[in-house]
């Protein structure tokens, strides 16, 4: 999972997400924090049916199918109080809520003694991945996941980089087998991409069914759909649970991690986990609420100068905890400095630069002419819902 990490976070400089026409009963809104700024990655969720989706960097959403009689929505933010409202949805149309969320009161814990000494933080982990090794044997659902990608302006990259570390993401992607992907994505100005599979999984048997490409624009090339199909075989539970993430047996070696308070949600307490890589300036901060008793994972928040990404999950029956919505987003820089980097690029390249530098190029120096509005954006989100779990 690593792995499909690393290369998720080197294509969400990539692809984009349809707007698509609203269906049948539509549920929209903004959503923004307590001091009015839009809350971005904001969780919008409809428990009855698993429909969820997340606001976009202005704090809009947009729930499409949504059923009809009384719907019970829940918002949720990492840091702030989850709030829950109920909705009649009587006729065909585009419902409108707007929620303000409220900062979440959190509770600083009191001196704990672990039955084996550890201190409480390391406790927990330990905890999350007992429970996880119990957890990977019952697992037994059906799953429809969603993902939506999206950029703008990505083709300029290749002028914001130094020579030799476009060229070692190149290498790596293509090591990867997603360099058609990194091609179409460096060669258009704007990315738009839907991908859904259909996922079974029965204790370790798991199969993936109905991989397809909903929407693209342009349209992709059979190669580089064919390598992004590929990357739709995840094991979902594995995205939380695994080994190698930093909260795991083997990822959290380096990493520290200290309990920061907790809080009560749905009248459980759940933990706030703080964990920072002294020793890298690469490595992400993490932020993991921790459901005590249950020892599954609610929320993860992570942060570094490359990338925003944010977890959440819930539990979908039997006490496990599993992904409904991931969302990737790059850090680009500001405008001011793009151009900077640009005009240096343009200036100092090879004479004969590849056919994606050249692209990017003629993009730089579009941009420095003043030609036209540079907003650069990417995301990439996956929702989830599970339609069937024993």
């Amino acid at each position: 999972m690593k792995k499909l990490y690393l290369y998720i976070l080197a294509l969400s400089f990539v692809l984009a997400l349809p707007a698509g026409m609203l269906k049948a009963q539509s549920l929209k809104g903004h959503i923004s924090l307590n001091d009015s700024i839009p809350a971005e990655f904001a969780t919008v969720h409809i428990p009855a049916t698993g429909q969820v989706t997340t606001a976009d960097r202005n704090g809009n959403y947009i729930l499409e199918n949504v059923p009809k009689g009384t719907v019970n929505v829940e918002y949720s933010y990492i840091g702030y109080k989850t709030i829950y409202s109920k909705l009649p949805i009587k006729e065909s149309k585009t419902y409108i809520l707007n929620q303000r969320m409220e900062p979440e009161v959190i509770a600083l814990d009191a001196v704990f003694v672990t039955p084996d000494e550890d201190d409480m933080a390391t406790y927990i982990l330990k905890k999350i991945a007992q429970k996880a090794k119990e957890n990977r044997t019952k697992l037994n659902y059906n799953a429809t996941v969603m993902q939506d990608f999206k950029a703008k302006d990505a083709d300029i990259v290749p002028m914001l980089l130094s020579k030799t570390t476009f060229w070692m993401l190149k290498q790596a992607v293509k090591v990867a087998g997603k360099g058609a992907i990194m091609d179409y994505v460096l060669q258009n100005r704007s990315v738009e991409v839907s991908v859904r599979t259909d996922i079974e999984q029965r204790g370790k048997k798991i199969s993936w069914n109905n991989k397809k490409v909903i929407a693209s624009n342009p349209t992709l090339s059979k190669k580089a759909e064919s390598q992004l199909l590929s990357m739709m075989e995840m094991e979902l539970f594995e995205i939380v649970y695994s080994k190698d993430n930093a909260w795991g047996e083997k990822g959290r070696k380096d990493y520290v991690f200290n309990v920061k308070g907790n809080i009560e949600v749905n009248g459980k307490t759940v933990y706030i986990l703080e964990g920072k890589a002294p020793k890298s300036q690469y490595l992400t901060d993490k932020t993991i609420y921790v459901v005590d008793g249950d020892w599954g994972i609610l929320r993860v928040d992570e942060k570094s100068q490359m990338s925003t990404r944010r977890l959440e999950c819930r539990d979908i029956g039997n006490g496990i905890y599993m992904p409904i919505t991931l969302v990737d987003r790059p850090s680009l820089m500001s405008f001011d400095k793009m151009v900077d980097k640009a005009k240096v690029a343009v200036d100092s390249l090879e004479e004969k630069p590849s056919r994606i530098v050249r692209k990017g190029m003629e993009r730089a120096e579009e941009l420095l002419q003043g030609e036209r509005k540079f907003t650069p954006y990417a995301s990439h989100n996956f929702s989830i819902v599970y339609s069937t779990v024993k």
